[in-house]
């Protein structure tokens, strides 16, 4: 049998292709390579190790509210003067208002417009540098934040 001149095997296999193509798109990334794949391609690939351990306090290894509703991967607030790839903000229970993101890959982005803004270094040697970096910036209201960050790098990095 043909349709308009093509055989039925030709049209199968073009289907086959298409959804062969279609379903690898659709293979969803890890947030531990999407932020490797998106700080890979910046001056601060050296440190996806301690930011990837950082989000991973922020979102409560990937399984908060705030990662899973909003896409906000680093617990970042709405900032008043920096640009952001934000795209709404959401008021959590507790007050605090926190950026909302179109998807995961923004948030990323957007740490690292965090990180332009507030000129993080490029030449941290060891992981206290940047966790101390984090907390002379403000970055978290928890007086232990660089502590934990820190805890978790020496443990998985």
């Amino acid at each position: 049998m043909s349709y308009n001149g093509l055989n039925e095997s030709v049209i199968f296999l073009i289907g086959l292709v298409i959804a062969f193509l279609g379903f690898r798109t659709l293979k969803k990334s890890t947030p531990r390579q999407t932020i490797a794949k998106i700080l890979g391609k910046s001056k601060y690939k050296a440190y996806t190790c301690w930011i990837t351990q950082q989000s991973v306090l922020e979102t409560g290894n990937f399984s908060s509210k705030i990662f899973k509703d909003f896409n906000n991967g680093f617990g970042m607030g709405v900032p008043r003067i920096r640009k952001s790839l934000r795209i709404d903000n959401y008021l959590a229970s507790n007050g605090e208002n926190f950026s909302t993101y179109k998807n995961f890959e923004d948030s990323v982005k957007d740490y690292l417009l965090y990180a332009e803004y507030f000129n993080m270094p490029t030449n941290f040697n060891r992981p206290e540098q940047f966790t101390q970096f984090l907390v002379s910036k403000g970055y978290a209201t928890d007086p232990d934040y660089g502590s934990k960050v820190l805890s978790l790098i020496k443990k998985n990095c």
